[in-house]
């Protein structure tokens, strides 16, 4: 796993219902970077790692939480630390 993916997914995990757009702010990538990273662990299309729904009230951005697969990648990337 490429430390920048793996960055998105703890960082996700250390914040549940994390807006997509925030991510820049606690990971050293760009919005592009975090958007594609975030495509590839996504439930759609992707990996199955993270959801991303669509916020209600800016439905310009998602909102960002990790499924049940993704936790347990996370716990097991964890343990490899």
């Amino acid at each position: 796993m490429q430390i920048n993916v793996a960055l998105v997914l703890l960082r996700i995990a250390s914040k549940p219902s994390i807006y997509q757009r925030e991510l820049p702010q606690y990971v050293p990538l760009s919005q592009s970077t975090a958007a594609r990273i975030v495509d590839r662990l996504s439930d759609r299309g992707g990996l199955g790692l993270v959801t991303a729904r669509e916020d209600f009230e800016d439905r310009r951005t998602n909102i960002l939480a990790l499924t049940t697969r993704g936790q347990e990648t996370v716990k097991r990337l964890l343990a490899k630390l």
